[in-house]
């Protein structure tokens, strides 16, 4: 009799401890994601660079006085025509590179190092 019910108590104990331990630990994409809603970080980094070189054909435009929000939602859905994603897509992603500041922080350098080197086809050299 005491066997059984220190048998049924270390269950219950196993049980609770169990239930109680930190989930989120063992989820591999933070709640929301899943792995058929994160784009690699090679193509998120590809968009990325597209969509600064958008923003600043836009900026350069908005300097100049010329605004157009058909040509801006034209180019921005050009960029996500080519890579076959949505604007939200994209948004979420965003957020979800983001929730990781070290690896988001990569992600920006490479995108600076590939803009960097689209830049040195445009300027002449001496």
């Amino acid at each position: 009799m005491i066997l059984k019910s220190r048998t049924k108590f270390l269950f219950f104990i196993v049980f609770l401890l169990a239930s109680c331990s930190n989930k989120e630990k063992f989820e591999v994409f933070p709640k929301g994601f899943t792995s058929d809603s994160i784009i690699s970080e090679p193509k998120m980094v590809c968009i990325m660079v597209d969509v600064h070189i958008v923003e600043a054909a836009l900026l350069i435009e908005r300097n100049e006085g010329v605004v157009s929000r058909d040509k801006t939602s034209m180019l921005y859905n050009g960029i996500f025509s080519k890579y076959h994603i949505s604007r939200s897509l994209y948004e979420n992603n965003l957020n979800y590179y983001s929730l990781n500041p070290e690896l988001f922080a990569k992600m920006y350098e490479k995108v600076i190092a590939q803009l960097q080197d689209q830049q040195k086809g445009f300027i002449p050299e001496n």
